[in-house]
């Protein structure tokens, strides 16, 4: 198996990614350095930890070499023609729900 690591820049749809033959925290750390090399200093970054695609994740790939090829063009076909994120609702519709959510937890209060 192998681990793909990937940033989605919102405003250009531009992706950073980065592969690693280990799942740990200091693979994580080490995609993280690399977002602060790439990322312009005064930009702020907000992660979100759940990043697939049914394109690379429906694939057949006959070893991990090939997985991670297939990945890296992917990531390279993408960022020649990025699209931005588009928000469907706005930050106060998105905490709200948030809110409701939480607020039928047992105990979410804590």
């Amino acid at each position: 198996t192998t681990t793909l690591f990937a940033a989605l820049e919102i405003a250009t749809g531009k992706v950073i990614g980065s592969l690693h033959r280990r799942h740990r925290a200091e693979e994580f750390k080490k995609f993280l350095i690399k977002l602060d090399k790439e990322v312009p200093a005064g930009l702020e970054v907000h992660l979100v930890l759940d990043l697939t695609n049914k394109q690379i994740r429906r694939g057949v790939h006959r070893s991990v070499q090939a997985l991670e090829k297939d990945i890296r063009t992917w990531i390279a076909a993408w960022n020649t023609n990025p699209k931005p994120y588009v928000w469907t609702k706005t930050a106060d519709e998105i905490l709200e729900r948030l809110a409701n959510y939480l607020n039928r937890i047992p105990d979410s209060e804590d």
